[in-house]
């Protein structure tokens, strides 16, 4: 059994290591241009001997619609980290959704944290976040980190009705209505210390700090699903990927 990781940074290594703990057994292929990985070309792993059970794209996300396109094209099953393309891809990523037939999710890991179920249905939310990333991610910082709260968000209170979201692509701010009425405020700063992330409602905060365990819990719900298992409904689909691109792709400059 084979899995294949595109992009060997960061989440490509968290993912690996979970695999490796998940499945021992498993024969880990590794892509980045940056080196450190069993190849440098992604193309040139895709067409690797063998079968593979699945594909993770953990690459920058401006290349994830060509991944997930050329994965898509060889039948091979998708996990595909956070978002699901740039803001300026929105209508290619959309597009591309549509035809997307292999079974896919989508890294929204708060799913997966153990606050989700313990916030109140009706009360509303205030996802605080900060940290010094702009270095890592460029212009482009907000759509990776602030992408998993609008899917906490649209999950747990419904389709946004009213966008009112601002963004220089380092920061985001501003709220969502929801259908049923509760609302989601934002206050996100890529390029300040320290190093925050929150969620707060009526009740009190709760810290969202990296945990292992939400992303232990989301890679066997995909690992489930890739053997014919049920699938956990807290595993984010591509409809759910294409809803928070939506909500993005509203967001105004400042």
């Amino acid at each position: 059994m084979k899995f294949l990781i595109l992009g060997f940074g960061s989440a490509g290594q968290r993912h690996a290591s979970t695999l490796r703990a998940l499945r021992p057994e498993a024969e880990i292929v590794t892509a980045d241009p940056r080196g450190h990985a069993t190849h440098r070309d992604w193309r040139v792993a895709l067409e690797i001997p063998g079968k593979i059970a699945g594909v993770l794209i953990c690459s920058p996300h401006d290349a994830h619609l060509e991944q997930i396109e050329a994965a898509n094209a060889r039948g091979l099953p998708i996990f595909c980290e956070k978002p699901l393309c740039t803001t300026a891809q929105t209508a290619d990523g959309l597009a591309l959704a549509e035809r997307v037939s292999v079974p896919f999710a989508m890294g929204f890991q708060y799913r997966f944290h153990y606050a989700f179920e313990r916030i109140p249905f009706k009360s509303d939310l205030t996802f605080i976040g900060s940290d010094y990333l702009v270095y890592r991610y460029g212009m482009t910082v907000v759509e990776t980190m602030a992408s998993h709260a609008i899917d906490w968000a649209l999950r747990s209170r419904g389709a946004a009705t009213e966008v009112e979201l601002r963004t220089d692509g380092i920061r985001l701010s501003g709220q969502m209505t929801h259908e049923t009425d509760c609302r989601s405020v934002f206050n996100y700063d890529m390029e300040a210390d320290p190093r925050i992330s929150r969620i707060r409602w009526l009740g009190g905060v709760f810290d969202l700090s990296s945990s292992d365990a939400a992303y232990v819990k989301e890679l066997q719900a995909w690992l489930t699903l890739l053997d014919g298992g049920p699938r956990d409904p807290r595993l984010a689909t591509l409809a759910d990927a294409v809803a928070v691109q939506k909500v993005m792709a509203q967001c105004k400059a400042y």
